[in-house]
């Protein structure tokens, strides 16, 4: 056997890989299911030009570092909600991961799932889980 570390079998050699991130295990499969992957290394990147399999969880729009309330006694409950979450493939999630053309695309991405990203963006406010809505690049808040 070479020395090279041997990967789960759902992950690519040189990726973040699925079991080694800090989105609990629950939600991944969760996302994965969205992206067409049950069993997870199945899901396929969220990224509609790409092709390649999901390899990294992304958190699209909150991130570690955003206006998460960190006064909130779970801030991972923003930070992990599958809402948050996609499943890209490793090289997308390098090139594209912190752009604002990734924030949209993933926005349209869970949109088009059926899920209301505005509407849990405004909830959380409520909830004081967030100080700020999230600059969505173009997208407009509020029922119109």
């Amino acid at each position: 056997m070479s020395g090279r570390t041997r990967q789960p079998p759902f992950c690519g050699a040189g990726t973040q890989h699925m079991a080694t991130s800090k989105v609990p295990n629950e939600v991944i499969v969760m996302v994965a299911r969205e992206q067409g992957g049950i069993p997870a290394h199945l899901a396929t990147c969220a990224n509609p030009t790409c092709s390649r399999k999901a390899t990294d969880p992304h958190h699209w729009l909150f991130k570690r570092s955003s206006g998460v309330s960190r006064t909130s006694l779970t801030p991972e409950q923003v930070l992990h909600h599958p809402y948050n979450i996609v499943l890209l493939c490793r090289l997308c999630h390098d090139t594209l991961g912190q752009t604002e053309e990734m924030i949209v695309m993933c926005f349209r991405y869970k949109v088009n799932l059926g899920i209301d990203i505005l509407d849990w963006v405004d909830e959380l406010l409520k909830q004081g889980l967030i100080r700020v809505r999230p600059d969505l690049h173009g997208v407009t808040y509020g029922k119109t």
